[in-house]
């Protein structure tokens, strides 16, 4: 019993300290936000919405197709669900994790669960290949720093 009181003991300590890095780190990200201007906050601000809804779209739309009969309402509001649990540091990107939670939506909604895992694999898919294809326009529209050559 005693070696259990040592051992809680020296994760909780090894726990605040972690927590404690990490809330610094966070304070250190806010005082540095806090110096952008104006302008720039809302452009990163306005360009993050636009990502969550072309992705919350594709989403939606990619399962709509897939899967008949489905609701697009339900889908959408799913969808902070999935980005939660795509962002828990448990596997890379949610693997897995989100194809699990989608198929859940999914089998919630009456779709049988293999066709329910086979649309949300499908999804994982055309995302990965989306962004495959995306990827060397966006690296060719990029620019420079300025003051340094490229």
């Amino acid at each position: 019993l005693n070696g259990s009181a040592r051992l809680a003991t020296a994760a909780a300590e090894r726990l605040r300290g972690r927590v404690e890095r990490a809330l610094l780190k966070l304070a250190a990200g806010f005082a540095a936000a806090a110096r952008l201007s104006r302008g720039v906050l809302l452009r990163i601000t306005g360009l993050s919405f636009l990502r969550y809804v072309l992705l919350a779209s594709l989403n939606v739309l990619v399962l709509s197709a897939l899967v008949s009969g489905v609701d697009s309402l339900a889908l959408l509001l799913a969808f902070p669900l999935v980005l939660f649990v795509m962002s828990l540091p448990v596997f890379p990107g949610g693997l897995g994790v989100v194809e699990l939670t989608w198929a859940g939506v999914l089998v919630a909604q009456g779709v049988s669960p293999a066709t329910a895992a086979e649309a949300a694999l499908a999804l994982r898919i055309v995302s990965t290949f989306g962004f495959f294809l995306a990827a060397p326009w966006l690296l060719a529209l990029r620019q420079p720093p300025k003051g340094r050559l490229a």
